[in-house]
């Protein structure tokens, strides 16, 4: 007997699907969105994505964009002056500290770049830098030969466009 995994692997509520007599297009529609579902949890991976925070994201931030969600939960309830200028003074310190933080960041990493270029590590310069600009570490189309003269790159056909 063919096992679909749908209801305990039995197949009497799908096959009743196709058979007219018993349930009517609302009952089949429940049925087959059902099984559809019971398949999806038994057979599809849950993928849990995080969420790429901000280096500078800290518990001062945190903390800031807490009152600012609580200061425009009362301006919802309250709509008064009182409660929108709360709002505004509680957006303008989660600016402000996202700011600051940046600030931070930023001044705290052209430091290491100035402590690698001291110490002469062009590796870490090119780390830091790659890191901020957002850019990947090295190229993956590099092709290690045992000598340089067998050594290539591939760089989307550029060595070929030029040597023809």
């Amino acid at each position: 007997m063919l096992k679909l995994g749908c209801f305990g692997g039995s197949l009497s509520k799908f096959t009743s699907l196709f058979d007219s007599t018993l349930l009517d297009h609302k009952q089949k529609y429940t049925v087959f969105t059902e099984c559809v579902a019971e398949a999806a949890e038994q057979h599809v991976p849950v993928i849990n994505s995080k969420k790429r925070k901000a280096p500078w994201e800290d518990v001062e931030v945190h903390r800031a964009c807490d009152a600012l969600l609580k200061a425009k939960a009362a301006n919802r309830r309250y709509q008064t002056a009182a409660t929108r200028k709360t709002v505004d003074e509680a957006s303008r310190a989660l600016a402000q500290q996202h700011t600051d933080n940046q600030r931070k960041y930023i001044e705290q990493q052209f430091n290491n770049i100035n402590s690698a270029y001291e110490s002469r590590k062009p590796t870490e310069i090119w780390k830091v830098i790659n890191n901020l600009s957002g850019q990947k570490s090295k190229s993956a189309a590099k092709v290690i030969a045992e000598n340089p003269k067998d050594q290539t790159s591939v760089d989307c056909g550029a060595s070929i466009l030029r040597n023809s």
